[in-house]
């Protein structure tokens, strides 16, 4: 990329920072405050959904691990600790994020959630600063939106978005290690949709092996731990009622949702069109990835670029996904400017840097407002950069191999 090219998407990103972290940050504030003294009208609390997480931990450190999966029960133990006014709340995640969630729930819930967002926060800014820890580079992973979102909302996406951007930054030099952190996913598989795709376009034989061999042992070590009804119960209770709450739910959590899928139910279209429509959208989304990855000769050492458009066709493609989760294509956008650029000029002419950091506010108010828009505001970006492909702008030289930095 030229050097005015990289200025101008220094620019772009610098002005959307900006902009939108005092936005984010009054909005988070205003609904963080009431949480100070006033009563809740659904049981709110400091981490809003971490509580879920933690309860499931609590539930599987004190040998409950039966409530866990039985989605009245669990409520019923929610409500018994925040209050009959709780709403409803839903553990969905399968069994083998209650590893380490296990671990979490023995501590205290103030401690716990201090050092899940320690610790989330860090490993995103990690995956996407180190080795060299430029300071604009932690600045801007630190006040994306979808790392404000997640703090206030104490969830995964965060945790999720480091390994996936860590595992295709490790595959060249560490393809076990990268592997092991895409089999890591497993705990969110819609967000690992497009990994398959880069790794078996990069013939990453030894990654796809070390995450396939990771899958299988965070899946079997649960029935070792707990017996084969840990997994009957997620797929018979848990994933259910999360597909329920999709097809048919109200509320602040649809609102979050940016999908395809949400935007043909939002303007009134049946639960089996938006299946289709977001069927078609993960075709289309992954055969631009394809289409990016063969215009760039197959990579085997994946460049910010690659990764910015796996992580947008990951996120176009599933029908399950919040604007947390677009951590992925935050983390990638900071990634792609620290390497020194990639981007065609015509991205940065038509603003896509910008727009792709706006993404989950946009989807939240815009959601909010009944006007489901994002996906074609994600569509038009995929197109944008997958059309005419990335170019330079690789990583550092101990990650893939490359050497360009601010």
């Amino acid at each position: 990329m030229a050097e005015d090219e990289a200025g101008a998407l220094r620019r772009q990103l610098t002005w959307a920072a900006r902009v939108f972290f005092p936005c984010v940050a009054v909005f988070i504030l205003f609904d963080q405050w009431p949480f100070l003294g006033q009563d809740f009208s659904r049981g709110q609390v400091f981490g809003r959904d971490f509580y879920i997480f933690w309860t499931a931990g609590r539930l599987v450190a004190e040998g409950r691990l039966d409530i866990v999966y039985d989605v009245e029960a669990f409520h019923h133990a929610v409500r018994a600790a925040l209050g009959p006014e709780a709403g409803m709340h839903l553990f969905a995640y399968p069994p083998p994020a209650l590893l380490g969630l296990g671990l979490i729930g023995r501590l205290p819930y103030g401690l716990a959630l201090a050092l899940w967002t320690a610790l989330s926060t860090f490993a995103f800014v990690a995956a996407v600063a180190a080795p060299r820890w430029r300071g604009q580079t932690v600045a801007l992973a630190a006040v994306a939106v979808p790392t404000l979102i997640n703090m206030a909302m104490g969830q995964t996406g965060l945790f999720c978005a480091a390994l996936f951007i860590a595992g295709l930054r490790l595959v060249p030099r560490h393809p076990v290690l990268a592997g092991l952190c895409i089999g890591l996913l497993i705990v969110k598989p819609v967000i690992a949709l497009p990994l398959p795709v880069v790794l078996l376009a990069g013939r990453q034989g030894r990654a796809i092996a070390a995450a396939a061999v990771t899958v299988v042992v965070l899946c079997v070590l649960p029935v070792l731990l707990w017996g084969p009804a840990v997994w009957t119960g997620f797929l018979a209770g848990a994933m259910p009622a999360q597909r329920d709450f999709l097809e048919w739910g109200v509320g602040l959590a649809q609102a979050m949702k940016p999908t395809v899928f949400m935007a043909f139910r939002d303007l009134g279209g049946g639960v089996a069109a938006a299946y289709m429509a977001q069927g078609l959208a993960a075709v289309l989304a992954l055969a631009l990835l394809v289409l990016h990855l063969r215009g760039r000769g197959w990579p085997r050492r994946p460049a910010p670029g690659d990764i910015l458009v796996a992580a947008l066709a990951g996120a176009f493609a599933t029908p399950y996904l919040h604007v947390y989760d677009l951590a992925t294509v935050s983390g990638a956008l900071v990634l792609l400017l620290a390497a020194g650029g990639g981007l065609p000029a015509r991205a940065v002419t038509l603003k896509v840097p910008a727009i792709l950091w706006s993404l989950p506010i946009a989807g939240l108010l815009l959601g909010l407002a009944g006007m489901p828009v994002v996906p074609l505001l994600m569509l038009f970006a995929l197109v944008v950069l997958a059309v005419k492909p990335l170019h330079g702008g690789n990583i550092d030289a101990r990650t893939t191999g490359a050497t360009r930095a601010p």
